[in-house]
């Protein structure tokens, strides 16, 4: 279950998976076998920021390698710039870990997070989209899932309203 936490100015967000698998790249590149515990947080900041960062600890600490003494952590960094009503310019970057190894695992790395926010979030992002279009004026019904975006929404709509006054 996600921990939410709403601020003045943003929402947190936070997600703890216990004993998950690496993937294959993680496992190249730190040299640790077995699972991790993985923390997923997102920090949201009214209306157009996000900070992203991912931690890997491995579940056993004799899993350190020489190479990789300490918990993996990836950030990125999301800014959002609406065009129209129904169009935004969306900014990202990804950043490794300095010692995450040469060219050649940081070119690797950005090709798996390009694809995955080419073939993954900007597709689901259009056709959430798409979905609103098709009845702008529909509720949008809520999971538990939701909490921090429906903060979110509520926060901006608050300041639309506050610029429109």
């Amino acid at each position: 279950m996600p921990e939410v936490t709403p601020g003045e100015n943003g929402v947190q967000l936070k997600y703890v998976y216990r004993g998950t698998e690496l993937t294959e790249f993680h496992r190249n590149l730190t040299g640790w076998s077995g699972t991790v515990d993985r923390t997923h947080e997102l920090d949201w900041t009214a209306p157009v920021f996000m900070r992203v960062r991912n931690t890997y600890t491995p579940n056993d600490e004799s899993n350190y390698t020489d190479g990789y003494p300490r918990p993996l952590v990836f950030r990125s960094s999301h800014a959002f710039t609406p065009e129209t009503e129904t169009s935004t310019w969306y900014f990202w970057t990804h950043a490794n870990p300095a010692d995450a190894g040469g060219d050649e695992e940081l070119d690797f790395t950005y090709k798996i997070v390009h694809h995955g926010f080419a073939n993954e979030d900007i597709p689901i992002i259009e056709a959430q989209q798409a979905n609103i279009l098709l009845d702008p004026q529909a509720r949008m019904h809520a999971i538990q899932y939701d909490a921090a975006p429906t903060i979110a929404r509520q926060m901006n709509a608050r300041l639309v309203d506050a610029e429109a006054h």
